[in-house]
């Protein structure tokens, strides 16, 4: 498959996400799928990323890839290691930022903290069937999307021309911008990640394992938090939550992220992957 992504031109891809984009934008404004109301963002990036999704098997069955010698490798190439270190760099890097930047901006602007909290109290107006649909594209469908544009064609690509260090570090920004807010630190970080895991395993196939994982975790505590917040009485969050122990957190976090990122990043960078 490495063949397949080395040769795939990435405004090719950039092209086809856009136009898939694009068709299902004109589809949400026909005057019968507005009547219906079924067409959320949710359901609309669900079918975004399935569109771009057939696009790639159709593409991978004219060059008859090893897709299936791939997926029988999983069980030699995954390991409990990788995936276990990945979620945790994820999780706590996460956590960590988003205190440390919330505490930052009470030091800095108190009333623009007060605006984003207030933001965050508002109940969530989602429904169960809008928040099944966001679980099932952001665990199956969205992770397969993003592993097969940022680690299988952009990094490929990018390696290709600018070396591996630059393309790791430029495809997992860029992986990272495509995500919202303080996500878009860790999600860098977890590019990073899954870049090193590909190109040790050379299996698209495991970083889209860990991938949907990781995203299934984050979904299954939406579900979780959906439940909670219809049945019983949601406690807002003010400034005088963030307390000197919940900073104590979020550093811890930061620190245990950042080292375990050190630790994963000498772990699996070799000569191998930089031949």
């Amino acid at each position: 498959m490495d063949n397949f992504f080395k040769t795939m031109k990435i405004r090719k891809v950039v092209l086809i996400y856009a136009a898939v984009v694009i068709f299902f934008c004109i589809i949400s404004e026909l005057s019968f799928v507005k009547s219906t109301g079924i067409l959320d963002e949710n359901l609309f990036l669900l079918l975004c990323n399935l569109g771009v999704l057939v696009w790639f098997v159709l593409e991978l069955r004219k060059v008859c890839c090893d897709v299936k010698n791939k997926i029988f490798d999983l069980k030699r190439d995954l390991n409990i290691k990788d995936i276990t270190l990945s979620i945790i760099i994820n999780i706590t890097t996460t956590i960590g930022l988003f205190i440390i930047i919330i505490y930052s901006l009470i030091s800095l602007s108190p009333s623009m903290t007060k605006e984003m909290l207030g933001e965050l109290n508002k109940t969530d107006t989602s429904s169960l069937y809008s928040i099944i649909i966001n679980g099932i594209a952001a665990s199956f469908i969205a992770p397969v999307v993003e592993e097969l544009i940022f680690r299988g064609v952009i990094l490929n690509r990018l390696r290709t021309k600018i070396g591996v260090i630059k393309a790791v570090i430029l495809s997992s920004i860029l992986f990272g911008a495509i995500h919202y807010e303080v996500g878009m630190i860790s999600a860098v970080v977890f590019g990073i990640c899954m870049s090193l895991i590909y190109l040790k395993t050379k299996n698209i196939f495991v970083t889209i394992s860990i991938h949907v994982i990781n995203n299934f975790i984050v979904s299954v505590l939406q579900i979780v938090s959906f439940f909670i917040d219809n049945n019983t009485a949601k406690q807002s969050i003010t400034l005088n939550s963030f307390n000197s122990l919940l900073l104590a957190l979020g550093i811890a976090c930061f620190v245990i992220g950042t080292a375990l990122s050190i630790y994963f990043v000498k772990t699996n960078w070799n000569k191998e992957i930089t031949a």
